[in-house]
Formats: C-alpha cells, structure tokens, sequence
C-alpha cells in the first residue's frame, strides 16, 4: 500500500464496465483499490482491467469467505468494503459489519430481497405472492393458481436473484402444477437464495429504471432509463427518457420510491429501481439499491451529464460509503440545462457461437467494453444478462453508428451484432 494513501478500499468483484471507473474512483478519493474476484468469471477488457489494479483471487459468494481472506492479508489499513455488482451487496455489507468496516446502507440487504421490498410497497406493485419451493403446501398452490386466474399469466423469479437468472412465466394450470420441478431445472446459484421464490403477475408495457441516490436520507432522482430486452436479455438503454413517462406515472413513480426509502430506512446510496409502464401507471417490479444500475448505466450518466464515468463512481463511493456529498457531478449541467440523451447497446450473437474475436470500428466516438474474448462460448441473446459480447454507449447517432459497423468473428463465421 502506498504511504500516500488513507488506507485501502475493498471492491468485491467487478460490474462489467465499472472495473477500472470504480478503481480510479477510488484513488481520486485518496485510498487504494484492491479487488476481490473470481477471475475465472472474467474476460476481456473487464479481467484486463481489474489485473492492472491490486487484486486477488478468491470467492465471493458468501461473507465469510471474504472476511476469512481478508483477515489472512497483511500490509492493508482496511477503511471500507463495498460492491458495484448486485449478488454481492449483501456480501459487502455484511463483511463491512463483520470487520468494522465503512460499508454500504444495511437496509440494502433487506431491500435485495425482493419478497421483503413488495411487502413494504404492495400498493405500488404487481399482485405477487411469495412461496418456497421447498415447502409447497396445498394453500400455496391454490393461492397461485387464484393469481394466476386473475392475472392470465405469472413471471416467477427468485426473491434475491439478479440479471434474469432463474426466471420463467406460467400461463397454464399445466405449468403451475409443474413449478417446483421447473425451479429445480433451473440451477439458480446457492447465493441467490433460491429457497423463497415470488410469483408477480405479468404485466405486458415498458421496462424503465428511476437512476438517483440518497444522502443523508434526502432523495435525489437523476431521470428515468428506457430498458429493452431480447427476451431475457438487456439490449438498449438510453437516458434520459422522462419525457416519454406520463406526468400521472412519473408522479406514482416517485410516490414509490419515497414511501420504500421512508419505510424501509434506507438513508444513504445509489438506486437503479425498476417500474413497467402499463395502463397510465407505473408498478414497481425491483427495488434495486445501493449501486449505480448494471450494464452501461454509469457510462450513460456520464456522458448524459457531460464528466468522466470515473466522476460517477465517485460520487457513488462518496456518498454510499461516507454518506457526503463532497462534489456533485451533475450540478454543472442541471445548471447549465445541458443534459445530453446518451444511448447505449448491448450485444451479442442471436444463436450464440463460439468466439474468434470482434472487428470494432476504431474511429468510433463511443465507450466499448468487450466482455468476452476469443476462444469463449457467447451464448444466445435471451438467455439472460451473461449473453452479452460487448457494450457500447455514446450519443444515439454514434452508439447505432459503431454498432452497425463491428462484426463479430465465430468459428460458424462471422456475425453482425444482435441487440
């Protein structure tokens, strides 16, 4: 550790854009960066990106693991544990707390869990039902076949699962009575609890995130993201998108997000929650907390609000870890009314293959991230958020630009990108 620094700041694991941003963020505010990582889960620019910064190999899915290799290490003033990956909030707040560490809010670790976060908001939520796989009884049947009466058509999804792992609909009697074999042949990891399920009603409108943090337990909301997906999967984002909301679903949108914080306590950090727009309303569907969104969110508000994703991070880190607010980097441009439409595509292969490498245009004006390199196997866009290949984010004009042009190389040949 270098005798310039305050002490260390410890990342467990790495979102796919955000290694080098959170790292730099890190030695902006005056600590050193050390990750911890499966590196096996890693290819490309991301593992590229955390080997160049202090890091170990280790695994991360449980909070004893983590503090068991931390407490092995020697010449680190430890100040802080935190997490830009979703599975692995609740791990860094619960080393946090284990060691006496700076950590992230632990209400996040009730909020993770999507069951708890619908029984604080019911009313601003789809029907949905909580029920264990394990330990199905004749009333939870008969309670999900009644929902599903109701409603046409169920989504199932674990209750503290993350990226569309695990998820699945029912729109028969047939497949309901067949659920708890379906969740078995879907493997969800052991870390995304896959004893207590929940069952939503299936709602057919637009996918959009309210991006914001809070500190000192005041809100403060940045613009909603318009999400679109292949299937299962993330394909385009762009921000901001609120003129497209609504005023009545806007309202009812921040009407949620009020009453959650204000309900379940939850004082300082970013949030990346999810509403479907249908019916002139908008329902809270995931009360994602304590980061900046996944996939290209912190490059989308960077460019958005015209700074250096590592400015994003920063402030993120500031403000989940120390709860200040030192510089704000969206102050400028709110002030200036020079809030920029950034856009961004993630892509992928419509059939998977297995990958040669990608032929990126290098005079494109955008952010690329490769997520996976030669010699990897892509599987098919739909699958789930790990059949990305790559991410690009830039102003529309240039991100469509640069994604019409790669061509992505395949031992079947070679690809244009699917998104």
């Amino acid at each position: 550790m270098s005798s310039t620094t305050r002490g260390t700041i410890v990342l467990i694991e790495s979102s796919d854009i955000g290694a080098r941003y959170s790292a730099e963020a890190i030695r902006a505010l005056g600590y050193e960066p050390l990750f911890l990582c499966d590196l096996a889960e890693y290819h490309a620019d991301p593992l590229a990106q955390i080997r160049s910064y202090p890091h170990l190999h280790c695994f991360t899915t449980s909070a004893e693991s983590v503090v068991k290799t931390l407490q092995g290490l020697s010449g680190h003033q430890f100040v802080a544990v935190t997490s830009f990956v979703d599975s692995r909030l609740t791990v860094a707040v619960e080393v946090a707390e284990q060691m006496g560490l700076k950590g992230l809010d632990p209400q996040i670790v009730k909020l993770k869990n999507k069951g708890l976060a619908y029984s604080l908001i019911s009313e601003f939520s789809p029907p949905s039902l909580l029920f264990s796989p394990q330990q199905m009884s004749a009333e939870d049947h008969a309670r999900l076949r009644r929902l599903l009466e109701q409603s046409g058509k169920l989504i199932i999804k674990p209750s503290a699962g993350a990226g569309a792992i695990g998820i699945f609909t029912v729109s028969s009697v047939k497949e309901l009575e067949n659920i708890q074999k379906t969740i078995e042949q879907k493997n969800v990891p052991e870390h995304f609890a896959h004893d207590q399920w929940i069952a939503q009603a299936f709602l057919v409108g637009e996918l959009v995130s309210l991006e914001g943090y809070v500190v000192g337990g005041k809100t403060k909301t940045l613009g909603f993201t318009s999400r679109v997906k292949v299937h299962s999967t993330e394909s385009r984002a762009s921000f901001p998108v609120d003129a497209q909301l609504q005023p009545q679903q806007r309202t009812r949108a921040l009407e949620a997000v009020q009453a959650l914080f204000k309900r379940s306590g939850f004082l300082q950090g970013y949030f990346h929650i999810e509403f479907l727009l249908c019916n002139g309303e908008a329902f809270l569907i995931d009360a994602n907390v304590g980061r900046p969104g996944g996939g290209p969110v912190g490059e989308l508000l960077a460019i958005s609000y015209g700074v250096d994703p590592i400015a994003i991070y920063e402030h993120a880190l500031d403000v989940s870890l120390f709860g200040r607010e030192n510089q704000s980097p969206y102050l400028h441009a709110e002030l200036a009314g020079k809030i920029q439409a950034a856009h961004s595509v993630l892509y992928g292969l419509e059939r998977g293959g297995d990958l040669i490498g990608v032929n990126f245009p290098v005079d494109a004006r955008v952010y690329h991230t490769q997520l996976l390199d030669g010699g990897t196997h892509a599987s098919p866009m739909g699958t789930d958020d790990w059949s990305w290949i790559g991410i690009v984010s830039g102003l529309e004009s240039d991100t469509e630009a640069a994604v019409r042009s790669l061509k992505i190389s395949t031992t079947a040949g070679e690809f244009s990108a699917c998104y």
